[in-house]
């Protein structure tokens, strides 16, 4: 049985690694490997949006070091190299979570039992982002600084080296800190009510490195520019109320309906760690207790709580299990409960699993295509379209990777500046004043998405382009499009390439539906497949798409326009149902 639950364990990272290695689908990555390949280039770090027409907008790229590492593995492999290098850092983490359990003396069947779960449900953060690292980063100093309270190992002093590449990968780096102070407060509480377990070299050594750390955190290019932006992180999101973080989804506090397994584990966690009551220590109580806190606080810093029970609640399973079997478990049966404990371990894994499965498959590397403008991007190039290019927010990144320095696009989604940010909202909601904003930039050429990643509707400025007799359409794909300006291109030319509405509805009807596909969640996706399928009369599947938007979406946010056609087609139904009897 012991082989067994090996085997067990060690096939865990394995499968991560294989569901992590999914194909590209982040915004953020392709500026990253925009910004690798200029600082390779130019030997310069970036410190100004160099690929937009904000271009003297300060632009602070604390990720650096990811952004030349991940250029080197898309330089390698291709995309492929991207998504391995994800599944690569995802299975990693993973697996020193699993260190850390053993190295508090779980056993492999309570590891089976409750590290997979929690892992698993971080998934929707598994994405091409610096964040990676610091999942790895997290890990790796946990394991450190459990292995130096359980042992007083002098391995304390990797932190140093350890949080240096740490903060050049992603200023999430921040996080040493409250980590010390977890373990400080620790050893300062054990001192307090448990003088004769105190040892004072092992806590001079804690000190001795807390003291050290800050200065490991500022050796990077940014230099002191690092600290000032590690400390203002946390006021950013909602909180803050910052228009430069309107569309950071997870940068929202974390809700009871948004995320409901976030508070059923917090729950699991207490129940588990009060049965174990007697393994407990302070710093497990304080950390527990502030990466808890961090996750209600922030959306993004879920995935941290769920890391750290992963490795801790083990060793607690096992005091709560080892009091109820010898009580109540006759010896004779022990072995069989112990393979169906197995058994219920690998069926839970794969039961949380089948969500990560659904979204990603199982080694499927490579980039999800219809997710970006790879085929409007290519169409612009081999056209030489008239500059510039004004574009939807979600795809600048990609158009910044695969048009610099040829073109520069309005904005992306790690825009610096508050007045592009605003202005490209303005054009995108089609607002008034929306062309006079293009005039200014001197666009000629917009390339957009068909309908909002954030929530499926159709963004109001496709429908203005459509509409207006200055523009045309003349690229339609699966999800992006491009208009371009008439008087910037010769007549012969919009002649041959014009493209009529269908092949708009057609892409609106596309997008719409692999967002839904994907993202069920994106209410108004259905709402936009209804309105295609209305204009086309087809009202048997507009009338199943409405019925779908409808129930997804709370009353007081019905679209007025989708509240009176489902009326009408209902109303057209009872009347055929009554002729028909």
């Amino acid at each position: 049985m012991d082989r067994i639950e090996k085997i067990v364990l060690w096939v865990l990272p394995l499968a991560l690694f294989g569901l992590a290695t999914s194909q590209v689908h982040s915004f953020d990555i392709f500026w990253q490997l925009q910004s690798g390949k200029h600082i390779l280039e130019t030997r310069e770090f970036l410190y100004q949006d160099t690929f937009s027409l904000a271009s003297e907008a300060f632009r602070f790229e604390h990720c650096w070091l990811h952004d030349i590492l991940f250029f080197g593995a898309y330089k390698l492999l291709g995309y492929g190299g991207v998504s391995l290098l994800k599944g690569l850092l995802v299975g990693a983490a993973s697996f020193i979570l699993l260190l850390i359990a053993r190295t508090r003396n779980s056993s492999w069947l309570s590891i089976a039992l409750l590290a997979p779960a929690p892992i698993l449900m971080t998934f929707w953060a598994w994405k091409e982002r610096p964040q990676l690292w610091t999942f790895l980063g997290f890990a790796l100093c946990l394991l450190i600084l459990e292995k130096h309270r359980l042992s007083a190992s002098k391995g304390l002093f990797l932190l140093l080296p350890l949080v240096v590449v740490w903060s050049n990968l992603h200023a999430g780096s921040i996080l040493i800190f409250p980590l010390m102070l977890v373990y400080l407060a620790g050893a300062v509480s054990t001192f307090l009510f448990n003088r004769a377990n105190f040892r004072s070299g092992p806590f001079k050594q804690l000190v001795s490195v807390g003291c050290l750390l800050p200065l490991a955190v500022l050796i990077t290019p940014y230099g002191a520019i690092t600290l000032k932006m590690l400390f203002a992180a946390p006021s950013w999101g909602s909180a803050s109320a910052g228009i430069l973080h309107l569309y950071n989804i997870d940068w929202l506090p974390t809700s009871f309906k948004g995320y409901p397994n976030y508070f059923y584990a917090m729950g699991c966690a207490v129940l588990l760690m009060l049965i174990g009551a007697r393994r407990l220590t302070f710093s497990d109580v304080f950390l527990l207790g502030g990466l808890a806190y961090m996750g209600v606080s922030l959306e993004r810093h879920t995935p941290f709580f769920f890391f750290a029970i992963a490795a801790f609640l083990p060793a607690y399973g096992d005091q709560g299990l080892a009091k109820l079997v010898t009580r109540l478990v006759p010896f004779k049966v022990r072995s069989f409960l112990r393979l169906a404990s197995l058994g219920a371990a690998i069926f839970v894994a794969v039961f949380f699993a089948q969500a990560t499965y659904g979204d990603y498959g199982f080694f499927n590397p490579g980039l999800r295509q219809w997710h970006y403008p790879v085929q409007e991007a290519a169409f612009v190039k081999d056209h030489k379209l008239p500059g510039n290019i004004f574009n939807s927010y979600g795809v600048g990144g990609y158009l910044m990777w695969s048009l610099y320095p040829e073109y520069r696009v309005f904005w992306d989604g790690r825009q610096g500046s508050e007045e592009m940010f605003r202005l490209g909202l303005l054009v995108r909601a089609g607002q008034p004043g929306w062309q006079q904003v293009l005039a200014r930039f001197g666009v000629n050429t917009v390339i957009t998405e068909a309908c909002s990643q954030a929530d499926g509707g159709r963004f109001p400025l496709v429908t203005k382009l459509q509409q207006s007799p200055r523009w045309s359409l003349v690229s339609a794909g699966e999800s992006c499009m491009v208009f371009v300006r008439n008087a910037a291109v010769s007549s012969d030319w919009l002649r041959e390439n014009m493209l009529p509405d269908q092949r708009l509805d057609d892409t609106v009807l596309s997008a719409a539906t692999l967002i839904s596909q994907t993202s069920p969640l994106r209410r108004r996706a259905f709402w936009e497949i209804a309105r295609v399928q209305l204009k086309r009369r087809a009202y048997g599947e507009a009338a199943a798409s409405l019925k779908t938007y409808m129930a997804m979406t709370p009353r007081s946010q019905w679209d007025p326009e989708a509240e009176t056609y489902y009326r009408v087609l209902a109303l057209q139904d009872k009347q055929r149902a009554a002729k028909s009897h």
